[in-house]
């Protein structure tokens, strides 16, 4: 099992570690208390910025491009 250490910004000395599992089950509890526009427009921004990453090949956007853009 892997641990995450989170490092104490609150200026206590004591440090907290999370399971890896756990700090995943947490983040999708939060999300299932999302409403479907905040997930849709949370889509939508990954996605717009995994297609304007210029370290993707040209062919990235096109497809995207070809399938979903204007005709």
């Amino acid at each position: 099992m892997s641990m995450f250490k989170m490092e104490n910004t609150e200026g206590a000395p004591k440090v907290k570690t999370y399971a890896e599992a756990d700090i995943r089950a947490a983040v999708r509890s939060y999300v299932y208390t999302w409403d479907i526009g905040t997930i849709i427009e949370y889509a939508i921004e990954g996605m717009y910025e995994e297609y304007m990453d210029r370290s993707k090949p040209r062919i990235h956007i096109d497809k995207l491009m070809e399938k979903f853009g204007k005709k």
